[in-house]
């Protein structure tokens, strides 16, 4: 052990480290290092002075700049001399919704989170389209979705889900402005639409799919809401009531009586008072608020290998009365009694009389229609 020369010892453990990116190793191998080119400097002084007036500069100062050059270059110089693209990519993954949100310019192209342009998108691979909004696969790994109308507050809801439940959500990347569009930009998730697959499920499959929406269900439903939030957006924002021929916003809502009366006003101008006054008298003011979706249908929920790998489009998802989802998951699943037994698998509770209302309701407001 003592024929063992020491410099190149502390280099093989420094050689090591860099190749296993191992910080301790790291550390070992520059104090190492260190203490042998300290040692080295020494070699020769004989009295107790001369190696006093030495190692006093030499063996602190010196030592200590060693050592920290050494470790800085163990970690970064293997993760960026070395690293593969892979790597590059998922630097734009550290940042979350919630550090772009803390920045002093919100949604600003902060650090390494990446945009894309119009010529990106045109290339990409386009997933869903409507009239006020697109979503496009950019490359392998990132899904744009854009429009002039699309709400930051959907990325608000994405991270507000991730970091208080398990729920699978898309990470965030950015969200930003540009070219008169807002920009959305997420991670992208492997599968297929619940949609698109449930006729070729078998009954084993679709339950596993089912217990384990009605357990993100249930966490959604006992987030903790917090003091004085009002009935809307997760921001404090305007509240969304999709239906059928489109969507109204309002509000937001500090009660559910102002909620139910912004509904009301929606209603066709040729409705007549008693129906009117039905309505006003059959909606309740004293549900729960939770935290709710809005549209948890089947079109939203990406399946991979058996499992949900992702819930999708949160842009109308806030703190609502607590039969909201229901009502909107068996308008948009529904038809069958396939599909209603579905539905009261993945709801806990069943909120009958208000699906009831809901769907005359909607026959009779302006963005309704059946």
């Amino acid at each position: 052990m003592s024929n063992q020369n020491p410099l190149r010892s502390s280099l093989r453990l420094l050689l090591v480290s860099h190749l296993t990116c191992d910080t301790f190793l790291g550390f070992l191998a520059g104090g190492g290092l260190a203490l042998t080119l300290s040692n080295r400097s020494l070699h020769g002084l004989t009295t107790a002075a001369e190696i006093g007036s030495k190692y006093v500069p030499l063996g602190r100062a010196r030592h200590t700049l060693i050592l920290c050059v050494a470790l800085g270059f163990t970690v970064w110089a293997r993760r960026f001399l070395f690293a593969t693209p892979r790597y590059y990519a998922t630097l734009f993954r550290t940042l979350s919704v919630t550090e772009i949100l803390s920045s002093p310019t919100p949604y600003a192209n902060v650090g390494l989170a990446p945009r894309v342009s119009l010529a990106d998108i045109a290339q990409g691979e386009v997933l869903r389209s409507s009239q006020d909004r697109k979503v496009v696969k950019v490359g392998s790994d990132i899904v744009a979705k854009l429009g002039s109308e699309l709400d930051e507050a959907e990325a608000e809801s994405m991270a507000f889900i991730r970091s208080h439940t398990t729920i699978p959500v898309p990470k965030v990347l950015n969200t930003y402005g540009e070219d008169g569009y807002r920009y959305i930009l997420m991670d992208f998730v492997k599968g297929e639409l619940l949609s698109k697959i449930w006729d070729e499920l078998s009954s084993a499959e679709r339950s596993v799919i089912l217990d384990e929406l009605r357990g993100y269900i249930r966490q959604m439903r006992h987030i903790q809401r917090p003091n004085g939030a009002p009935i809307g957006s997760v921001t404090g924002g305007p509240a969304i009531d999709r239906r059928q021929f489109g969507s109204a916003t309002g509000g937001p809502f500090n009660s559910e009586a102002d909620f139910n009366e912004w509904q009301l006003a929606q209603l066709h101008e040729e409705i007549p008072l008693s129906r009117r006054d039905m309505y006003a008298a059959l909606h309740r003011t004293d549900h729960k608020i939770v935290f709710s979706h809005g549209d948890l249908a089947f079109h939203n929920i990406i399946v991979w290998r058996g499992h949900i790998a992702a819930i999708i489009d949160w842009q109308y998802s806030g703190w609502y009365p607590e039969h909201w989802d229901y009502c909107k998951t068996r308008s948009f699943v529904s038809g069958t009694d396939e599909l209603y037994i579905c539905c009261k698998r993945i709801f806990e509770k069943q909120y009958h009389a208000e699906y009831f209302m809901d769907e005359w309701f909607t026959r009779e407001v302006r963005h309704g229609g059946f």
